[in-house]
C-alpha cells in the first residue's frame, strides 16, 4: 500500500521509523529534500542502513518527504519509485487508482497519473482531491515555489505526517483495505456473483494475512477456492462469472 512520510524542517526522523517503513514497503525508497529554491530527489531500489543514516543526516534541519513503495502495478525499478517529478512539480501517492492500475505492464498507476498531470490545462488539485475522495488514496503534491499540499486522510506519528501507520508496529499486519486493492478485472467477476453479498474486505484480509506478495496472491484459483469454501458457490456459478 506504500507510505508517505512528511517531515518538517524542525522535526527529526528516527532510523527505526525509516527502517520499518522500508521493511513494510520493500519495493523502493524515494525522498525529496528541500534545499532552498529546489528539491533534491534520491531513489533507492534496495536501501541499506547506511543509506538511511545518510538521508537522516542530510535531511536534518530541512523539510523532507519520504516514500516507501510496495508495488501493486508496474515493475520494480527506479522509474516507478516516487516521487515522480519534473521542473514544475513533484507527486507522491499512497493507494491504488483502479482506472490506471494494471493497464501498462511496466509502469505503475501513479507514473501514468503523473504523465496525465503534466498537461498544464488540467487542474491538479481538483483531480487529486477527486481521486482521494473516490479511492481513499493519499497524495502529496509539491509545486514550484509553493508549500506541499496534502490530499486524503493523513495521520500524525512522532510529529511526522504519514499517509498511514501500517509500518509503526511492523510484522506484516495489514489494516482493512478497500475493494480498490483488487484489480478491476477481479471486481467485475465478483460483481457477476452479486458483490453486495460478498465481503470483499474480509477476502483481502484473509489473503493478505498469509504474507504473500499481492501479485502472487489474488489469482483466480485462490479466489475460487475462497468463494467456494466461504459462500458455497459451485464451479458452474464461478465459471459463469468468468473465473
Amino acid at each position: 500500500m506504500c507510505v508517505i512520510i512528511f517531515k518538517k524542517a524542525n522535526v527529526s526522523i528516527e532510523l527505526e521509523t525509516l527502517k520499518n517503513a522500508c521493511l513494510c514497503n520493500p519495493d523502493g525508497l524515494g525522498v525529496a529534500i528541500c534545499k532552498g529554491q529546489y528539491w533534491a530527489v534520491k531513489k533507492y531500489l534496495d536501501p541499506k542502513e547506511k543509506d538511511l543514516k545518510a538521508l537522516i543526516t542530510e535531511s536534518e534541519g530541512k523539510t523532507a518527504i519520504f516514500h516507501a513503495r510496495i508495488g501493486t502495478s508496474g515493475i520494480k525499478d527506479k522509474r516507478n519509485i516516487h516521487p515522480f517529478h519534473n521542473t514544475d512539480f513533484l507527486l507522491f501517492h499512497n493507494g491504488v487508482i483502479p482506472s490506471l492500475n494494471g493497464i501498462d505492464s511496466e509502469r505503475s498507476d501513479t507514473s501514468l497519473l503523473f504523465r496525465l498531470l503534466e498537461n498544464k490545462a488540467l487542474d491538479k488539485h481538483e483531480i487529486l482531491q477527486g481521486l482521494a475522495d473516490k479511492t481513499g488514496s493519499k497524495f502529496c503534491l509539491v509545486e514550484r515555489e509553493k508549500d506541499p499540499c496534502f490530499f486524503g486522510a493523513w495521520q500524525e506519528y512522532k510529529d511526522l505526517s504519514c499517509s498511514n501507520l501500517n509500518f509503526v508496529s511492523f510484522g506484516f499486519k495489514y489494516p482493512k483495505l478497500t475493494s480498490y486493492f483488487l484489480s478491476e478485472t477481479v471486481l467485475k467477476k465478483l460483481e457477476r456473483l452479486d458483490l453486495e453479498q460478498i465481503d470483499v474486505e474480509d477476502l483481502e484480509i484473509n489473503f493478505l494475512s498469509r504474507v504473500i506478495k499481492p501479485d502472487d496472491l489474488f489469482t483466480d484459483d485462490r479466489i475460487k477456492d475462497y468463494l467456494s469454501f466461504n459462500y458455497g458457490l459451485t464451479n458452474k456459478e464461478l465459471k459463469q462469472a468468468g473465473f
